[in-house]
């Protein structure tokens, strides 16, 4: 049996960790490192061709969270990885 995007997420992403750099409120550069933890397919998207997948996601501080939106798998794999 193949293996499914979401077998590969799980396999080869979990635990990789991408640097986010956003903007302060004072106009400074803020930059946090977030790790993947989990992922699950977004099933409120109507074509089914494409999954799209949320990402569990904890910060430095151990805060975990879901991703607000979903990515395609070709959106997580192209994510600039530490």
């Amino acid at each position: 049996m193949p293996l499914t995007q979401y077998d590969i997420l799980q396999k080869d992403f979990k635990g990789k960790k991408v640097k986010q750099v956003t903007s302060t409120p004072l106009g400074g550069k803020a930059t946090i490192i977030l790790e993947f933890i989990d992922f699950k397919v977004d099933n409120t998207k109507e074509n089914k061709h494409f999954d799209k997948f949320f990402i569990k996601i904890k910060q430095e501080d151990n805060n975990s969270f879901w991703s607000k939106d979903s990515f395609s798998f070709d959106e997580i794999i192209g994510m600039d990885f530490l």
